[in-house]
């Protein structure tokens, strides 16, 4: 196949004529593709195919020109290695796609090639893009994303009172979708984001709260729901700083040793000192990070059984289907964030606006709280970062066994510590204190 950039001399109206991309496959395939340039033909180098010198703009359209030779060249090797075929060829120099738009593709192989969460992640950041630059009720098709568009799809999200770094999110969100197409063949151009379309961010102080905030924060309790709320964040923070996908995932099957000595479903319990919830925090889960083992002692164990009696209190007749089995002691819920991404929004959100309410803090900022707390009580980098789960991206990290009893045990110190500190034992007695005036029966006597 040849390809080459073509001058069609027959003059448009304002006397300028159209440059093409002119296809030559062999004695059936002739086609001519518009570049969308155009120059009049005076100015036009046929030999060189270039726009001479004696254009007051030549340097302008001939580097648009040397980018069309890139693309000729890319298009030409493609199929010469049996990547491309001619369709596809046409397709690429078009600009187009095999799919008729973006939507089409998240609602395709999105949704059929990525969880849930993400799924819904990537067609939130599409629809943010969209209802910014003037598609919201309508399609948006890959071509029509470019520089311009996203410039502004920026100035109208700044405008909207978008924060930067959820605009910066959803950018990041929509060069995954593209990049996706792309390494699948579906469009022809790598998605680079330009550095000028980066927005601005200003880092906002990390906020946490203290064992007096959460103490005050009890006193305002009205209901159930404001005690489930509270609960929830202080086993976020007792659990070293999960999220609410991980504390959906408890389960007394990832209990190691566990000792289940005269247990009576949710009404009474008995542990032997304590014993390790293993766990992959849900955020990281795909990537290079170990299995947390964290300890469960008894304060901790009573105040997710305070919460599974709440939660079976509250949502036995209305949602069911989302409580965990009696005889599970150590899991709250029933149900798979990834599968059921949608039922976990709805079940969370209501619980974040109370939590925010009550506490003035987010459920995320229970992760920042156990941090500042370990941080106060100078644990060791090395530490905190098993206590968070988090890997260690230096060389150092093909070195280090952190496996051995001596480092479990100056994890399972510092744990205790910041528990200590935080008075978490006071705080769950002052929140059952409050549960029993709504009527909760905690425990058999």
């Amino acid at each position: 196949m040849t390809i080459n950039l073509y001058l069609v001399t027959r003059p448009l109206k304002d006397g300028t004529c159209n440059i093409v991309y002119y296809l030559v496959n062999g004695r059936d395939f002739r086609k001519q593709i518009p570049t969308g340039m155009k120059i009049e033909k005076k100015y036009w180098d046929k030999k060189k195919q270039r726009v001479k010198a004696s254009y007051y703009n030549y340097k302008i359209l001939n580097h648009t020109l040397d980018e069309l030779g890139l693309k000729i060249r890319t298009a030409q090797d493609k199929f010469h290695s049996k990547q491309y075929t001619e369709q596809q060829v046409v397709l690429f120099l078009e600009g187009k796609t095999n799919f008729d738009s973006v939507d089409d593709y998240i609602e395709t192989e999105i949704k059929n090639t990525r969880s849930n969460p993400t799924y819904i992640d990537y067609k939130n950041a599409i629809n943010s893009l969209k209802l910014y630059t003037g598609f919201e009720n309508e399609k948006i098709k890959f071509e029509d994303v470019n520089y311009s568009l996203l410039d502004k799809f920026k100035r109208n999200s700044k405008k909207n009172g978008v924060a930067g770094s959820s605009f910066n999110s959803y950018l990041t969100k929509v060069r995954a979708v593209f990049n996706d197409a792309y390494n699948k063949g579906y469009i022809y151009d790598k998605f680079i984001i330009h550095k000028n379309l980066k927005a601005s961010v200003i880092k906002k102080p990390i906020q946490t709260c203290t064992s007096k905030d959460f103490e005050n924060a009890i006193k305002k309790v009205k209901n159930i729901y404001d005690a489930q709320a509270l609960g929830l964040y202080l086993l976020m923070f007792s659990t070293r700083g999960m999220y609410s996908a991980d504390i959906v995932s408890f389960k007394t099957t990832n209990f190691e040793n566990f000792n289940k000595n005269n247990f009576r479903g949710i009404d009474f319990f008995l542990i032997e000192d304590y014993d390790y919830l293993i766990h992959r925090r849900s955020k990281t889960k795909n990537r290079n990070n170990e299995d947390m083992y964290i300890k469960i002692d008894e304060t901790i164990m009573s105040l997710i059984q305070t919460l599974k009696t709440t939660f079976i209190y509250t949502h036995h007749n209305t949602k069911p289907h989302i409580l965990a089995p009696r005889e599970d002691c150590l899991a709250i819920f029933n149900y798979d964030v990834e599968s059921d991404y949608r039922l976990h929004k709805n079940v969370w959100d209501t619980y974040s606006k109370r939590i925010n309410k009550m506490l003035g803090h987010s459920f995320k900022t229970a992760r920042k709280t156990f941090n500042t707390y370990a941080l106060e009580l100078k644990v060791s980098d090395t530490i905190r970062r098993v206590l968070l789960g988090h890997s260690d991206e230096s060389m150092l990290s093909h070195y280090d066994n952190l496996n051995t009893e001596e480092i479990r045990q100056q994890v399972e110190q510092a744990h205790s510590s910041i528990l200590n500190e935080f008075k978490v034992s006071k705080l769950i007695e002052l929140l059952e204190e409050k549960i029993t005036l709504f009527g909760v029966k905690l425990y058999d006597n």
